[in-house]
């Protein structure tokens, strides 16, 4: 004991320990000794500077929005009306109902009432019909008829084409309006925007996950914020901007032609959707609603890949291999020779393992050779190829199961609940057209079997209480009635027309005629349908076909301006360009302020290069759509074309703040710095085409050219 008291004294006296070193030392030794105590240390340390935080008003980065993607601008989905007897309500905004069903709900949830958000793409919407076909509508006429007694609003908030960043963003709107529950179907949609990705996307998967808990902590954010004012800025380059709505880059091509294959790009965009469906969850549990997920299922056998590219290791005698021995087991199994087809298709994918035809050939020859489960998974396998993958990758799905184990989430398995039913009804589990009408969409009867399925696991998770009237019979009357509802020969145009209207976008224009023409023979003759077939024949470079589509539109509906300026745009790509300002002129008559009216006359006056009367109409057009970025862009190209080249320039701007990937707006925005010699602004902003369009010849062209200059001129 006297020893000890020595030696800590000695300790204390030796140079360079200041009094009181040997007491503190001895603590840090103690603590050291009991992790425990220094991790509740700094447990409380954390919590602590969290409550005090809190009370300034710090919120976590997981609150402030995406790291991976920003947007230029949002406006609200639901917008503030009022009821007749004077209570607020909750509408569809206007200008969202391209992409959302018109809903309205109370602003303020009476007491009791369970407040469901549907959320996903378009099969939530409900597409190709609109609610009244969707899981959404099916599960609103459930839940009223078990529990009576309490107020159920299920709103359909499905956004055509919205992908998990998107739908995350909608989310904090939606915690509002007092939601109780979430279903969210999504993972359809990842890849049908063109964006870059930032730094953190190429991290490894465990320093995300890192990132994304230490996201949550207010002290965190805090400390970005330092470092951030005290570093560089990120670059803008980093983070894309996307527009406020969706702009899908099929809106802007002739079907999947600008799709090529980029592996690195998936990988980025399937750890973006992970993160977003952890941030949902976040979302959801920070208002303390519930949250439910969908597995999404599509269609497997009976639609073939959007887009095949061959593996680029293949040189051109390998090339011509392939080509040889796909073209024999086509015509093996088309002549019914199932086996020798199968030989043959093994043969060319062992040449080229990529090629996501081959994979859906062989998954055809399976199926019909009765291997039901091989074929199954040549046709996965054919969908993870994919160049231009519209459904949802195989990846994907594994990375909702193991956020939902993870988080402890209820998912609802759909593709496989799907799956045994087709197998009860067909005999086999692979999904094809006995369930879809297209791709991904699902008929109205699928709907109904999936609010079902939504109605099983709402009863088990005790979220509602089925009365004693619950049963099959209700089941079978709600079922009747909307079936008749549905059986409307108007809603069975409308139907076809939006189902051409997706062929058509994603570039299957002979099953978008195939779909018209059918409901053209079926049903009573309507001018959208004729247009819509007007639009699949030109896709498919059949402009006398187009003609007379857009002709017999015009004939049953003379007032009809979008069937006029088709046939106006026809005739000027025929080379008639009296007759098409005619028509366009005829179509102005009956919607003076039409911007696509305005649109199409600006663009055949500035192909004949009448730029003066092109400005007068690209300028009115653009009074009765001031948000269009593609009228802004196709002014400035009339300005630039004049020599107004500051005004030219101004427009490009507008055009990018509104769209920011639009890349012939940012390559016209260059050429006209190039022609007012600008060569270093010129360079920039052909760097920042190739950034989102790597391939294209022209931005590295004309890089070439301005940087040449610009050292010359050095």
């Amino acid at each position: 004991m006297e020893r000890d008291q020595m030696s800590r004294k000695k300790q204390a006296a030796r140079p360079g320990n200041p009094p009181g070193a040997a007491r503190r030392n001895g603590w840090a030794r103690r603590l050291w000794a009991k992790p425990a105590l220094a991790v509740a240390g700094a447990a409380l340390f954390v919590l602590l500077a969290e409550l005090v935080l809190a009370l300034l008003g710090v919120k976590p980065v997981a609150e402030e929005g995406d790291p991976f993607v920003g947007f230029a601008g949002a406006r609200p989905l639901y917008v503030r009306r009022t009821a007749p007897d004077g209570r607020p309500l909750r509408k569809t905004a206007p200008g969202k109902l391209q992409w959302f069903n018109k809903q309205t709900f109370p602003e303020r949830k009476a007491p009791g009432a369970c407040r469901i958000f549907c959320l996903g793409g378009s099969t939530t919407y409900g597409r190709p019909y609109r609610d009244v076909a969707s899981f959404c509508c099916w599960l609103r006429k459930f839940l009223k008829a078990a529990e009576p007694g309490r107020e159920w609003e299920v709103i359909n908030a499905g956004g055509i084409s919205y992908a998990s960043y998107r739908i995350a963003v909608l989310m904090r709107e939606l915690l509002e309006y007092e939601p109780d529950l979430f279903i969210v179907y999504a993972g359809h949609n990842e890849f049908l925007e063109k964006r870059t990705y930032a730094r953190i996307a190429r991290l490894p998967r465990c320093v995300r996950r890192l990132g994304a808990a230490l996201s949550r902590l207010r002290l965190y954010a805090l400390l970005r914020r330092i470092r951030t004012r005290r570093g560089p800025r990120v670059r803008a380059a980093e983070k894309p901007v996307l527009p406020p709505e969706v702009a899908p880059v099929l809106a802007h091509t002739v079907g999947p032609t600008s799709y090529t294959r980029d592996d690195r790009f998936r990988d980025r965009a399937v750890a973006h959707y992970e993160y977003n469906l952890r941030r949902m969850i976040r979302i959801a549990r920070s208002a303390g609603a519930r949250i439910v997920f969908v597995m999404p299922a599509a269609n497997l056998k009976d639609m073939r890949p959007f887009k095949s590219q061959h593996d680029a290791g293949l040189n051109n005698k390998q090339r011509a291999q392939w080509s040889e021995l796909y073209t024999r087991a086509a015509g093996s199994f088309e002549a019914g020779d199932a086996a020798a087809a199968e030989s043959a298709c093994r043969e060319a994918l062992r040449l080229d393992r990529r090629h996501a035809g081959t994979h859906y050939l062989l998954g055809r020859i399976l199926f019909a050779l009765g291997r039901h489960e091989q074929a199954r998974q040549s046709f996965v396998r054919a969908i993870d190829e994919d160049i231009c993958p519209l459904r949802m990758l195989s990846v994907m799905q594994a990375r909702l199961r193991a956020v939902c184990r993870d988080q402890d989430v209820p998912l609802l398995a759909f593709d496989r609940l799907l799956s045994e039913r087709v197998q009860r009804e067909h005999g086999h589990t692979v999904l094809g057209s006995e369930s879809f009408l297209d791709h991904l969409h699902p008929t109205p009867d699928v709907h109904r079997f999936l609010a079902l399925k939504l109605f099983d696991l709402l009863v088990a998770l005790r979220i509602v209480r089925p009365g004693p009237g619950w049963g099959q019979a209700s089941i079978d009357r709600i079922s009747k009635q909307m079936r008749a509802r549905l059986s409307d020969p108007g809603v069975q145009a409308e139907a076809a027309i939006a189902l051409g209207n997706v062929f058509n976008w994603a570039g299957r224009p002979e099953e978008a005629a195939a779909t018209l023409r059918n409901a053209l023979a079926e049903l009573e003759p309507d001018a959208r349908m004729w247009c819509e077939l007007g639009i699949s024949c030109l896709k498919r470079g059949r402009t006398a076909e187009a003609e007379h589509s857009f002709r017999e539109a015009v004939k049953l509906d003379p007032d009809y301006v979008f069937a006029r300026v088709s046939l106006g745009r026809t005739l000027a790509g025929r080379g008639r360009h009296h007759e098409a300002v005619r028509h366009l002129s005829q179509a102005l008559e009956r919607a003076p302020s039409d911007p696509a009216a305005h649109a199409a006359l600006g663009g055949l006056y500035a192909a004949e290069k009448s730029f003066a009367a092109a400005l007068v109409h690209y300028s009115r057009a653009l009074r009765a759509d001031p948000h269009s970025p593609i009228l802004h862009a196709n002014l400035g190209n009339v300005l630039s074309e004049m020599g107004h080249y500051d005004e030219a320039l101004a427009r490009f701007s507008s055009a990018l703040r509104t769209d920011p990937s639009y890349v012939d707006a940012r390559l016209n925005l260059a050429h006209t710095f190039l022609r007012q010699r600008k060569m270093a602004e010129a360079a920039r902003h052909y760097r920042a085409v190739l950034e989102l369009d790597p391939q294209n010849a022209q931005a590295r062209h004309w890089l070439a050219v301005a940087e040449q200059a610009f050292l010359g001129k050095d």
